[in-house]
């Protein structure tokens, strides 16, 4: 039974105190990618991209092509094509 001051449904649990878990995971990722170097990660980035950057016609590219003008995200449209492959993927 909840008291006065507490909601009767799942509500009663808004506001409570956070989960530590995704802080402990996030600080220990966070460690990872230091450990590690965020150029790594980076250069595999870079690669990806440039495999899907090369493998598409450069009409449909959004992004700039060079790796030092360009963020982590690619951007692709594919003009009247581009519904029907959002519906498909």
């Amino acid at each position: 039974m909840a008291d006065s001051n507490s909601a009767a449904d799942a509500l009663r649990f808004w506001g409570g105190t956070p989960s530590v878990y995704p802080y402990v995971v996030a600080g220990n990722s966070l460690e990872a990618v230091n450990r590690t170097g965020v150029e790594h990660f980076r250069a595999h980035n870079i690669m990806l991209a440039d495999k899907i950057i090369q493998a598409l016609s450069s009409a449909v590219l959004v992004s700039l092509p060079e790796p030092e003008l360009r963020s982590g995200t690619v951007i692709l449209h594919f003009a009247d094509r581009q519904a029907a492959l959002i519906k498909r993927l």
